[in-house]
């Protein structure tokens, strides 16, 4: 056999040989193209769990416990008549039903009304971010830092509107402090952390989501025209009044303010001022101990408007029925009636 005989013959067997493999391939159930199942990954169950332990050791050195006292002052309902589950909730003061400062016991005539709450540093020389009804009408306000110091705190400004007050402490070094954020970014969804002191366990941690944005009506309370709450369904109880609500980044991107439930406990529902607002009024608070705010001096009727700019044959949107000017305003001067 010539050599070029012998080289014919192993291209052919070559040949045949592929040929069988590919069809015992093809007859194994497995078509040309098709593509192979990927292997499933189970995903690593404690990567949130470190996300919220890493946030939260990150933020308690610049959370702070609040203790206050105050002069008592003559009760106008017993304690038992302000949780009586009976008592429609509506028909409550808004701030006396859904802020959840601790409610003391009702103390007698010569005993100092005590009160908790919470809050964080927001500059190294001592400035700390609270609610104001944490501290209205405090004679003495105690501040307790995450190392168990505990400091008399003076009161540098506080707004009632927004609900938030500065307080000032003289630690004597920098202290930490807690880094803000754009609430601006926070969308529903969004994970957050509630960090604070409810039923004075300090630096407690729970976890929610942003529920909501916007609020500015709260059932059975009017509308705040200076408040924009986050909603949240982070546990909040009494006590918990003027921590921070943080975001994923370790950012506070609200101060929880307020909550909605029967039992003056969490009911899923909180809410937390922006911190967008509340870097506004903590800086004219820092700058002259108050927040001033611009007006025209009317009180205006908005809904009947449009009715009345079309009976006069004007587009609906015209303007306000004014009902009453102030006498000394700038409306007054400038002729309006």
């Amino acid at each position: 056999m010539t050599k070029k005989r012998l080289l014919y013959l192993t291209l052919i067997i070559a040949t045949l040989t592929i040929g069988v493999v590919i069809g015992t391939i093809v007859s194994g159930g497995v078509k040309a193209g098709e593509q192979k199942a990927q292997a499933l990954v189970i995903p690593d169950p404690v990567s949130l769990s470190n996300a919220f332990s890493q946030i939260a050791s990150n933020l308690a050195p610049a959370v702070v416990n609040i203790n206050t006292e105050a002069a008592p002052e003559q009760p106008t309902r017993s304690r038992g008549d302000r949780n009586n589950r009976n008592q429609d909730p509506k028909q409550l003061d808004p701030f006396d039903f859904f802020n959840f400062f601790g409610a003391p016991d009702a103390p007698d005539r010569n005993e100092r009304v005590r009160s908790l709450g919470s809050g964080f540093i927001v500059d190294k020389a001592g400035y700390i971010l609270t609610n104001h009804h944490v501290v209205d009408k405090a004679k003495k306000i105690t501040v307790r830092l995450d190392d168990k110091a505990e400091y008399t705190a003076k009161l540098i400004g506080s707004d009632k509107e927004t609900d938030l007050a500065v307080v000032k402490i003289e630690a004597g070094r920098d202290l930490p402090v807690a880094k803000l954020g754009n609430s601006d970014s926070v969308k529903v969804g969004d994970w957050v952390l509630a960090v604070g002191s409810p039923f004075s366990l300090d630096h407690t941690v729970t976890h929610g989501i942003i529920s909501a944005k916007g609020r500015d009506t709260l059932p059975g309370g009017a509308s705040q025209p200076f408040q924009s709450f986050l909603q949240t369904d982070a546990a909040i109880n009494p006590g918990n009044s003027g921590g921070p609500l943080v975001n994923m980044a370790g950012e506070v991107i609200g101060i929880n303010t307020a909550i909605i439930s029967e039992t003056r406990q969490s009911a899923g529902l909180g809410f937390a001022l922006p911190s967008n607002a509340a870097v506004k009024v903590y800086n004219q608070l820092v700058a002259s101990g108050k927040v001033t705010r611009g007006g025209i001096g009317i009180i205006y009727n908005g809904e009947q408007a449009p009715a009345l700019c079309r009976a006069m044959g004007l587009k609906p949107d015209c303007g306000v029925i004014v009902q009453e000017v102030s006498p000394s305003g700038p409306a007054a001067k400038a002729g309006v009636r």
